[in-house]
Parts: structure tokens; C-alpha cells; sequence
């Protein structure tokens, strides 16, 4: 899979990792976050937007394309 962004550090909100992981909704995300602690934890900036970093996000997908062998 492509890296999502370049190099740098960038923010994600929260729904477009979702849609990239084909989930329908934010609870969906929050009980994945439960079981799988490897996960991209949230940012929360301006009140209640959520973002991912990119890289923790990049890192997360690299790391589930590895572990499936």
C-alpha cells in the first residue's frame, strides 16, 4: 500500500482514516482502539476534531501488511 502522505508528519482527520479502513463509523474506531493497542491513537485539536498522525497511521498499516506473513 501507498504511503498515505510524503514524509512529513502530517495530520489525518479522523473520518478520512475510517473511510481508508472501510469502517462506517467513530465507534467502530474507538472499539478497534479497545483491542488492538498498536493502533494510532487520536489528537484532539479545535474542540472536538479529531486527527491521526500520519506517520503512527503509515507505521500501523506497515506493520499489519507484515504481520499477516
Amino acid at each position: 500500500m501507498e504511503k498515505i502522505l510524503n514524509n512529513k508528519d502530517s495530520l489525518i482527520p479522523l473520518k478520512d482514516f475510517i473511510a481508508l479502513i472501510g469502517y462506517k463509523s467513530t465507534s467502530s474506531y474507538y472499539q478497534m482502539l479497545k483491542n488492538d493497542k498498536t493502533a494510532p491513537k487520536p489528537i484532539k485539536l479545535l474542540g472536538r476534531k479529531v486527527f491521526l498522525s500520519s506517520q503512527e497511521v503509515n507505521s500501523w498499516i506497515e506493520s499489519k501488511k507484515a504481520a499477516r506473513g
